[in-house]
């Protein structure tokens, strides 16, 4: 398999994660789209970067050729794949909203008073600073 078409199985297992396995229905979401974007400007300079100072290089028989600033057409690809199963994945897991029951009280409940909390009257005196067994 070529690093092409293994980049185009990653981009129609994230479809397919997103619209049949875990139905995020992210892909149609215009906070999805504006978030990709931000993220291809910073995989661009990066993947760019590297790309075009040869510090990374692909074998050309594996690659369709096409580069987007420097970078391969493949790489973007598997950028926006790893993006958004990531994406998919924390919008799945994420914590569900609490129910809203109706019949629940809507103030809190009275604290009910323990030794550390319980407002006395040593509270409040002036001490000289020395510190007794029956203070504490």
């Amino acid at each position: 398999m070529t690093y092409t078409s293994i980049a185009l199985v990653a981009v129609l297992v994230c479809v397919l994660l997103d619209v049949v396995v875990l139905r995020t229905r992210l892909l149609g979401t215009r906070v999805f789209w504006l978030s990709y974007l931000i993220i291809l400007g910073f995989q661009l300079i990066v993947n760019g970067t590297l790309t075009g100072y040869r510090i990374v290089t692909y074998d050309p028989t594996a690659i369709t050729g096409l580069r987007v600033a420097f970078a391969p057409v493949e790489d973007l690809a598997f950028g926006f794949a790893m993006t958004c199963t990531t994406l998919m994945t924390w919008t799945r897991l994420g914590t569900p909203p609490r129910p809203v029951t109706r019949d629940a009280p809507t103030q809190a409940p009275p604290e009910t008073p323990d030794e550390e909390h319980t407002h006395d009257e040593r509270d409040t005196r002036q001490g000289d600073g020395v510190v007794s067994p029956g203070d504490c």
